[in-house]
């Protein structure tokens, strides 16, 4: 329940902002503590009308706002497996009409040139990964023709995009670790997976200890975070032998 008052009128504040508190009966500030000659109330049935009006409608508004935040992010950052049919690959042909290029999921939109006048939304990975496939800029501009090929949306004109054909002839791959024969129109690939698999990272700056970058890398059968197995030292391999789950 807070209002924004000017601090005239029948309701006297030291400071603008401020909440009714039902359980006390009284108005307090939020900015200040508790205003300065504040009204007293024996209960919110001696409220006026206009200001429980008011302060329902204000948190309704509020709610909504929280709901608004609470929702936002996990219907932007979602699972590629429930919201495209891996199964299934398509190709269309258009015009780029927007780039937006931000985390959490690189999205462009796309006019088809197929005479349907539909508008594409054409999604594919996070900054980080797009880095790491040697894209940290975008590579096409809005008006750029392209021809795109990848999984369907199960809502709508979307797809989420494996390979696009640039306007000079070569073709990105966006899968990992991409071969020639994941070609799909050129025989001219852009962009490198080898950041996903190297063996090493830089070792320069060690005077940093640990406060340095770290990464991960799919070199050795690693995936993403886990490793087979650890370079432990003699003593921590004894430890891990030794654990018990049931008992530590």
């Amino acid at each position: 329940m807070v209002e924004q008052r000017s601090g005239t009128g029948n309701y006297p504040f030291a400071a603008d902002l401020y909440a009714w508190d039902q359980q006390r009966g009284v108005a307090v500030s939020l900015v200040h503590g508790p205003a300065q000659g504040f009204c007293t109330r024996p209960s919110t049935s001696k409220i006026p009308d206009n200001l429980l009006r008011e302060t329902h409608s204000m948190r309704i508004h509020y709610l909504a706002i929280v709901l608004a935040v609470i929702c936002a992010p996990s219907s932007a950052h979602h699972s590629i497996a429930a919201n495209f049919d891996a199964a299934t690959t398509i190709e269309m042909e258009g015009e780029i009409t927007s780039i937006a290029w931000r985390n959490p999921h690189i999205l462009f939109t796309m006019a088809a040139t197929d005479g349907s006048g539909a508008e594409w939304e054409l999604e594919t990975h996070s900054l980080s990964i797009m880095r790491r496939l040697d894209a940290p800029e975008p590579f096409v501009e809005t008006g750029d023709h392209v021809k795109v090929s990848g999984w369907p949306s199960h809502r709508g004109q979307g797809m989420f995009v494996n390979n696009m054909l640039l306007p000079d002839g070569e073709e990105f791959v966006f899968r990992f670790q991409a071969e020639p024969s994941d070609l799909v129109w050129s025989d001219r690939m852009w962009g490198t997976t080898d950041n996903w698999f190297a063996e090493s990272g830089d070792a320069s700056a060690a005077d940093r200890g640990i406060f340095r970058v770290w990464s991960t890398t799919l070199a050795g059968g690693a995936f993403f975070f886990w490793l087979p197995e650890y370079p432990l030292t003699p003593e921590a391999q004894a430890k891990m032998d030794a654990f018990d789950p049931a008992a530590d």
